[in-house]
């Protein structure tokens, strides 16, 4: 096992000193399981896929923003579509 000398400013110190009691354990033990936890999971990010994911679902809200457009700036659809109103007073009967 290798250790290793880490060095921390007060506000630090002192976070990491809440985190570790708010699970009980010592700061020591806090930062042993903070290493395993993050190095040893991957969170790598496929950047490529991120941008692709967001071209998709640019189209598609695109797609959504221009259903009914009349070409005049007027949406049609609002009218048809029950979301859109207001419940009358009084509620249903």
């Amino acid at each position: 096992m290798k250790e290793y000398v880490v060095k921390l400013n007060e506000e630090l110190d002192l976070e990491l000193e809440k985190r570790a009691q708010s699970q009980g354990v010592s700061k020591e033990q806090y930062l042993d399981n903070w290493a395993k936890l993050f190095l040893s999971a991957s969170h790598s990010i496929d950047r490529e896929e991120f941008a692709k994911g967001y071209e998709e679902m640019g189209a598609i809200n695109l797609g959504l923003a221009n259903i009914g457009d009349c070409g005049n700036g007027k949406t049609e659809h609002k009218k048809r579509l029950n979301i859109f109103r207001r419940p009358k007073s009084g509620g249903r009967k």
